[in-house]
């Protein structure tokens, strides 16, 4: 295994630590099938595997790191949408993610990730505490973007696919009706993906644990503002 060439072994890096809501206990319940997991974790390795050169992922039990190197103009954009592409592939299993995105010192070799990043972003995504991967707001003014995006890009991705919550956290948004050409069967996918999120807010919203009726309100208020 090749240590960076650092001077402590650390690479400035984009990490982001993604955990799969619900995933221990749908298996203790066996309310997922082992297929249906094995189908899950198959997408999610093609969606995060996507920009292999560039992105490095690492996945244990129900979480995924992924980073790529701060001083790569594409690392953050990366990031960023590998993890609106795994949200809305793994909706589609009845997973949703919750996680955060940050920059720092970190060590991501092969199954191997640590560092003050992996800390950064773990916090962030306990912070998030909806089913949301939410970034740290320093990142996003410096980037770096790439030099083929001009401001109005740049905007529209801040606006749209980042937006501010209530609560001032910038989030990852998998919800918007601007994204139906991310979706391939356009309309028919992006209604398809509002129904599967309904079904689980039907599901979840009267259940006993008041912090599950906590995320799927969350949910279900970013559904209605989207006209569901």
């Amino acid at each position: 295994m090749k240590i960076p060439s650092t001077t402590n072994g650390y690479e400035q890096r984009f990490c982001a630590f993604i955990d799969f809501l619900g995933f221990s206990a749908a298996i203790a319940n066996g309310t997922w099938t082992p297929d249906e997991i094995v189908s899950a974790m198959k997408k999610a390795a093609k969606v995060s595997g996507g920009e292999e050169d560039l992105i490095r992922v690492t996945q244990f039990s129900d979480s995924l790191i992924l980073s790529a190197p701060a001083t790569d103009p594409w690392a953050l954009y990366s990031i960023v949408s590998t993890a609106f592409f795994l949200t809305i592939e793994l909706a589609a299993h009845g997973i949703l993610l919750r996680g955060g995105i940050t920059k720092g010192e970190l060590y991501h070799q092969g199954t191997l990730a640590f560092g003050p990043a992996f800390i950064r972003a773990y916090r962030l995504e306990q912070a998030a505490n909806t089913p949301r991967i939410i970034v740290d707001a320093n990142i996003l003014e410096h980037g770096p973007w790439p030099d083929t995006m001009d401001e109005t890009e740049i905007d529209h991705l801040l606006n749209i696919s980042i937006p501010q919550d209530t609560d001032g956290w910038r989030y990852v948004d998998y919800l918007s009706k601007k994204h139906v050409g991310e979706f391939d069967d356009g309309n028919y996918g992006l209604e398809r993906h509002y129904s599967t999120l309904e079904s689980l807010v039907q599901k979840y919203k009267n259940f006993n644990d008041p912090s599950i009726r906590t995320k799927y309100g969350w949910l279900a208020a970013k559904l209605k503002q989207v006209g569901r």
